[in-house]
């Protein structure tokens, strides 16, 4: 099953960056913290990897550019 992108390029590096971040910031926690810490951050890390966003779709929201289909790129007469 291949899920649609609803990200965009900037959106999903934006993503990567911020999970890595906050997972080598999770190793300087311990407890509860780093445990939701490192959820937090693969969420980030799996959705920019993926490009697709649950809560997106949920909500109708797409940050991934507009494709034009084929019959639109045509000049209309």
């Amino acid at each position: 099953m291949k899920l649609p992108v609803n990200e965009s390029p900037s959106d999903r590096a934006l993503r990567i960056t911020a999970g890595g971040a906050l997972l080598v910031g999770a190793g300087m926690l311990t407890g509860t913290a780093q445990v939701l810490l490192v959820i937090v951050s693969l969420a980030l890390l799996i959705t920019g990897i993926l490009g697709f966003c649950g809560l997106y779709s949920l909500f109708g929201v797409s940050t991934c550019p507009v494709k034009l289909s084929s019959k639109s790129k045509k000049k209309k007469k």
